[in-house]
Protein backbone atom coordinates (compact mmCIF):
# COMPACT_ATOMS: atom_id res chain seq x y z
CA UNK A 1 0.00 0.00 0.00
CA UNK A 2 1.26 3.45 -0.95
CA UNK A 3 -0.17 6.57 0.70
CA UNK A 4 0.73 10.16 -0.13
CA UNK A 5 -0.40 13.32 1.62
CA UNK A 6 -0.68 16.54 -0.37
CA UNK A 7 0.93 15.08 -3.50
CA UNK A 8 1.61 17.74 -6.13
CA UNK A 9 3.71 18.31 -9.23
CA UNK A 10 4.19 21.02 -11.85
CA UNK A 11 4.58 20.45 -15.60
CA UNK A 12 7.06 22.37 -17.77
CA UNK A 13 4.24 24.55 -19.14
CA UNK A 14 3.32 25.61 -15.61
CA UNK A 15 0.27 23.34 -15.24
CA UNK A 16 0.13 22.25 -11.60
CA UNK A 17 -1.58 19.35 -9.88
CA UNK A 18 -3.24 20.77 -6.79
CA UNK A 19 -2.09 19.05 -3.55
CA UNK A 20 -3.95 15.75 -3.27
CA UNK A 21 -4.20 12.92 -0.75
CA UNK A 22 -3.96 9.59 -2.59
CA UNK A 23 -3.82 5.93 -1.57
CA UNK A 24 -3.03 2.93 -3.78
CA UNK A 25 -2.93 -0.78 -2.93
CA UNK A 26 -1.84 -3.56 -5.30
CA UNK A 27 -1.94 -7.34 -5.02
CA UNK A 28 -0.41 -9.97 -7.34
CA UNK A 29 -0.75 -13.68 -7.96
CA UNK A 30 -4.08 -15.47 -7.54
CA UNK A 31 -5.52 -12.44 -5.68
CA UNK A 32 -4.34 -9.90 -8.27
CA UNK A 33 -6.15 -6.60 -8.09
CA UNK A 34 -5.95 -3.23 -6.45
CA UNK A 35 -7.58 -0.07 -5.27
CA UNK A 36 -7.02 3.66 -5.65
CA UNK A 37 -8.57 6.47 -3.64
CA UNK A 38 -8.09 10.24 -3.67
CA UNK A 39 -9.43 13.44 -2.24
CA UNK A 40 -9.16 15.73 -5.27
CA UNK A 41 -7.41 15.40 -8.63
CA UNK A 42 -7.07 17.72 -11.60
CA UNK A 43 -7.40 15.79 -14.86
CA UNK A 44 -5.32 18.03 -17.14
CA UNK A 45 -1.96 17.34 -15.44
CA UNK A 46 -2.73 13.61 -15.25
CA UNK A 47 -3.61 13.51 -18.96
CA UNK A 48 -0.26 15.13 -19.73
CA UNK A 49 1.65 12.35 -17.93
CA UNK A 50 -0.70 9.47 -18.85
CA UNK A 51 1.97 7.83 -21.05
CA UNK A 52 3.99 7.20 -17.87
CA UNK A 53 1.17 6.01 -15.58
CA UNK A 54 0.60 2.29 -14.78
CA UNK A 55 -2.72 2.03 -16.64
CA UNK A 56 -3.97 -0.32 -19.38
CA UNK A 57 -3.04 0.65 -22.94
CA UNK A 58 -6.73 0.75 -23.89
CA UNK A 59 -7.38 3.43 -21.27
CA UNK A 60 -4.30 5.35 -22.41
CA UNK A 61 -5.71 5.37 -25.97
CA UNK A 62 -9.10 6.58 -24.74
CA UNK A 63 -7.43 9.39 -22.81
CA UNK A 64 -5.69 10.52 -26.00
CA UNK A 65 -8.97 10.36 -27.96
CA UNK A 66 -11.27 12.14 -25.53
CA UNK A 67 -8.79 14.51 -23.79
CA UNK A 68 -10.68 14.67 -20.44
CA UNK A 69 -10.37 17.82 -18.34
CA UNK A 70 -11.86 19.01 -15.07
CA UNK A 71 -11.67 18.15 -11.38
CA UNK A 72 -12.48 14.86 -9.63
CA UNK A 73 -13.25 14.71 -5.91
CA UNK A 74 -13.73 11.97 -3.29
CA UNK A 75 -12.88 9.23 -5.77
CA UNK A 76 -12.40 5.49 -5.26
CA UNK A 77 -11.66 2.70 -7.72
CA UNK A 78 -11.21 -1.04 -7.24
CA UNK A 79 -10.36 -3.82 -9.70
CA UNK A 80 -9.83 -7.56 -9.87
CA UNK A 81 -7.11 -9.11 -12.01
CA UNK A 82 -3.96 -7.63 -13.51
CA UNK A 83 -4.37 -3.97 -14.41
CA UNK A 84 -3.89 -4.76 -18.12
CA UNK A 85 -6.59 -7.47 -18.01
CA UNK A 86 -9.13 -6.50 -15.37
CA UNK A 87 -11.94 -9.01 -14.87
CA UNK A 88 -14.02 -6.67 -12.67
CA UNK A 89 -13.82 -3.01 -11.72
CA UNK A 90 -15.80 -0.28 -10.01
CA UNK A 91 -15.31 3.48 -9.75
CA UNK A 92 -17.06 6.26 -7.85
CA UNK A 93 -16.29 9.97 -7.93
CA UNK A 94 -17.68 13.47 -7.89
CA UNK A 95 -16.73 15.79 -10.74
CA UNK A 96 -16.94 19.44 -11.72
CA UNK A 97 -15.87 21.37 -14.79
CA UNK A 98 -15.66 18.05 -16.62
CA UNK A 99 -15.05 18.15 -20.37
CA UNK A 100 -14.47 15.44 -22.99
CA UNK A 101 -13.84 15.84 -26.71
CA UNK A 102 -16.18 14.40 -29.34
CA UNK A 103 -14.53 11.52 -31.21
CA UNK A 104 -15.55 8.92 -33.77
CA UNK A 105 -19.28 9.52 -33.42
CA UNK A 106 -19.24 9.78 -29.63
CA UNK A 107 -20.58 13.07 -28.24
CA UNK A 108 -18.43 15.64 -26.47
CA UNK A 109 -19.31 17.86 -23.51
CA UNK A 110 -17.90 20.66 -21.40
CA UNK A 111 -18.45 22.12 -17.92
CA UNK A 112 -20.33 19.18 -16.44
CA UNK A 113 -20.79 18.68 -12.70
CA UNK A 114 -22.22 15.71 -10.81
CA UNK A 115 -21.39 12.20 -9.63
CA UNK A 116 -20.36 8.91 -11.25
CA UNK A 117 -20.95 5.36 -9.94
CA UNK A 118 -19.93 2.71 -12.46
CA UNK A 119 -18.56 -0.81 -12.85
CA UNK A 120 -17.77 -3.26 -15.64
CA UNK A 121 -21.47 -4.13 -16.09
CA UNK A 122 -23.43 -0.90 -15.61
CA UNK A 123 -23.28 2.59 -14.25
CA UNK A 124 -25.10 5.74 -13.26
CA UNK A 125 -24.26 9.38 -13.90
CA UNK A 126 -26.03 12.16 -12.02
CA UNK A 127 -25.65 15.57 -13.64
CA UNK A 128 -26.50 18.87 -11.97
CA UNK A 129 -24.73 21.68 -13.76
CA UNK A 130 -24.93 25.14 -15.27
CA UNK A 131 -23.54 26.58 -18.52
CA UNK A 132 -22.84 23.16 -20.03
CA UNK A 133 -22.25 22.46 -23.72
CA UNK A 134 -22.73 19.27 -25.74
CA UNK A 135 -21.24 18.50 -29.13
CA UNK A 136 -23.00 15.86 -31.26
CA UNK A 137 -21.32 16.06 -34.68
CA UNK A 138 -23.36 13.19 -36.13
CA UNK A 139 -26.64 14.98 -35.35
CA UNK A 140 -26.03 18.74 -35.13
CA UNK A 141 -23.57 21.01 -36.90
CA UNK A 142 -23.19 23.35 -33.91
CA UNK A 143 -22.72 22.65 -30.18
CA UNK A 144 -25.82 22.78 -27.96
CA UNK A 145 -25.56 25.03 -24.90
CA UNK A 146 -27.63 24.65 -21.72
CA UNK A 147 -28.07 27.26 -19.00
CA UNK A 148 -29.06 24.48 -16.57
CA UNK A 149 -29.06 20.70 -16.85
CA UNK A 150 -30.12 18.18 -14.21
CA UNK A 151 -30.91 14.47 -14.32
CA UNK A 152 -29.70 10.89 -14.29
CA UNK A 153 -28.16 8.78 -17.03
CA UNK A 154 -27.75 5.00 -16.67
CA UNK A 155 -26.12 2.40 -18.91
CA UNK A 156 -25.71 -1.36 -19.17
CA UNK A 157 -23.17 -3.51 -20.98
CA UNK A 158 -23.71 -7.07 -22.18
CA UNK A 159 -20.69 -8.37 -24.05
CA UNK A 160 -20.09 -6.03 -26.98
CA UNK A 161 -23.56 -4.51 -26.71
CA UNK A 162 -24.34 -1.44 -24.63
CA UNK A 163 -27.32 0.81 -24.01
CA UNK A 164 -27.66 4.21 -22.40
CA UNK A 165 -30.91 5.43 -20.87
CA UNK A 166 -31.96 8.78 -19.44
CA UNK A 167 -35.23 9.77 -17.79
CA UNK A 168 -36.74 13.12 -16.81
CA UNK A 169 -33.57 15.06 -17.56
CA UNK A 170 -34.49 18.73 -17.00
CA UNK A 171 -32.89 21.35 -19.24
CA UNK A 172 -33.14 25.04 -20.01
CA UNK A 173 -31.42 27.45 -22.38
CA UNK A 174 -32.27 30.60 -24.28
CA UNK A 175 -34.46 28.72 -26.76
CA UNK A 176 -36.44 26.26 -24.64
CA UNK A 177 -36.95 24.53 -21.28
CA UNK A 178 -38.40 21.14 -20.41
CA UNK A 179 -37.58 17.52 -19.70
CA UNK A 180 -36.44 14.67 -21.89
CA UNK A 181 -36.46 10.87 -21.68
CA UNK A 182 -34.89 8.38 -24.04
CA UNK A 183 -32.25 5.83 -24.89
CA UNK A 184 -29.22 5.41 -27.10
CA UNK A 185 -27.75 2.15 -28.37
CA UNK A 186 -24.34 2.75 -30.01
CA UNK A 187 -23.50 0.89 -33.21
CA UNK A 188 -20.08 0.22 -34.69
CA UNK A 189 -19.27 2.61 -37.53
CA UNK A 190 -22.08 5.05 -36.75
CA UNK A 191 -23.94 7.01 -34.10
CA UNK A 192 -26.34 4.13 -33.36
CA UNK A 193 -30.05 3.96 -32.53
CA UNK A 194 -31.56 6.94 -30.69
CA UNK A 195 -35.02 7.28 -29.13
CA UNK A 196 -35.64 10.70 -27.56
CA UNK A 197 -38.91 12.13 -26.24
CA UNK A 198 -39.11 15.68 -24.92
CA UNK A 199 -41.78 17.64 -23.06
CA UNK A 200 -41.35 21.38 -23.36
CA UNK A 201 -42.50 23.87 -20.73
CA UNK A 202 -41.18 26.90 -22.61
CA UNK A 203 -40.30 27.68 -26.22
CA UNK A 204 -38.90 31.05 -27.33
Amino acid sequence: TVTSKQLTFTLPDGTRQTPADVRMALASGAAAGGSFAFGELELRPLVAISAHLPIPESIRRDIARYDPRGTLRNGAAEWKGDIDAMSRYSVKTEFRGLAVAAHDGMPGASNLAGTLDANDRDGRLHIETQAATFTLPKLFADPIAFDTLRGDVAWQRDGNESQLQFKDVAFANGDAAGTTTGSWRPRAGGFGDVDIRAQLSRVN
